[in-house]
């Protein structure tokens, strides 16, 4: 689509999918942000998240580029990617995530800090993004077996991919046993 389209048509078709103003957090998004982090970072456009740190009873500043870095104190929310309904550039196309740690370095320079201070938890996350495999790198090149731990909470982890994850220094959790299939 973005190669036959301009950038503002791709955002479009990305606001109209997600539907960002017809969604509304759930009880675990606003559970999940009462707990005690240092930050959150998300990779995904819809705000679900701010919506639920309202709720949540926790003051979150919220981050969408890294100019906001310099006003936002912990904890904090961390758009990586961009979000709706109108914080732009989305990272989505094989060419954002090229130019991602030229052009977005204070959002690298965060996440390898907290990286290398503090136990990251994986949520709803494929754990693919390209990004995020150079900064796990990064920090397993330079911190070795002292780095934080890093969990992968999960449902039906195929074993290959579980075996991936364990030599990249990361603990799956999987609740495929405790969580009821739909």
């Amino acid at each position: 689509f973005k190669q036959v389209h301009s950038r503002d048509e791709h955002h479009g078709l990305i606001a109209d999918l997600v539907a960002d103003d017809q969604l509304s957090p759930s009880a675990n998004h606003t559970a999940l942000l009462r707990l005690p982090w240092t930050d959150v970072f998300t990779t995904n456009y819809d705000t679900l998240l701010e919506e639920a740190a309202e709720e949540c009873g926790r003051r979150y500043s919220n981050v969408y580029n890294p100019s906001d870095l310099a006003r936002a104190r912990p904890p904090r929310i961390v758009k990586l990617h961009g979000s709706l309904p109108n914080r732009f550039p989305l990272i989505i196309t094989e060419e954002d995530y090229r130019k991602y740690p030229r052009k977005r370095a204070p959002f690298v320079a965060l996440a390898r800090s907290s990286l290398a201070e503090n136990a990251l938890v994986l949520i709803g996350f494929s754990g693919d993004d390209p990004n995020f495999l150079s900064w796990t790198g990064w920090i397993r090149d330079h911190l070795g077996d002292s780095a934080p731990p890093i969990y992968f909470v999960t449902l039906d982890l195929p074993a290959p991919k579980r075996t991936l994850l364990e030599k990249r220094r990361i603990a799956p959790i999987d609740l495929s046993p405790i969580v009821p299939a739909n």
